[in-house]
């Protein structure tokens, strides 16, 4: 039997994408997150240097009220790290509106809707949600 080929890091089948800020929010429920923790909604992707930011949108498996992003961050070849600096991770919102799902984005600061009507902010570089601003 033949070994079965790597995941291609670009799919074959066109999501549908469009850009938003620095990246593009890709529409799927896909992610790169275990199932039996996690409802995907979308995600938005951004190209930084040598690294692929992944921010995956949704809510947890065990509380659907817990809205959540998801960032995945892996270097462009499978044997090259990351930069330093640039770290993954899993950031509840800070109230319990339900699955949120990315919007839209100015630079990298992501604008999430949540399922209750709830808007949130976050801003990748800094990994954290922040005040709108008016």
């Amino acid at each position: 039997m033949a070994p079965t080929s790597a995941v291609r890091a670009t799919p074959s089948i066109a999501l549908p994408h469009r850009a938003a800020g620095n990246g593009t929010i890709v529409e799927t429920r896909q992610a790169k997150v275990s199932p039996t923790e996690f409802l995907g909604q979308n995600r938005w992707v951004e190209q930084v240097g040598n690294a692929g930011i992944a921010v995956y949108a949704g809510a947890s498996r065990s509380d659907p009220t817990q809205g959540v992003v998801v960032v995945s961050v892996e270097g462009k070849d499978p044997l090259t790290r990351p930069p330093a600096g640039l770290v993954g991770g899993t950031y509840p919102t800070p109230t319990r509106a339900g699955a949120v799902h990315v919007v839209d984005a100015t630079g990298e600061r992501l604008t999430l809707a949540a399922a209750n009507g709830a808007t949130f902010i976050f801003d990748v570089p800094s990994r954290s949600y922040v005040a709108a601003a008016h």
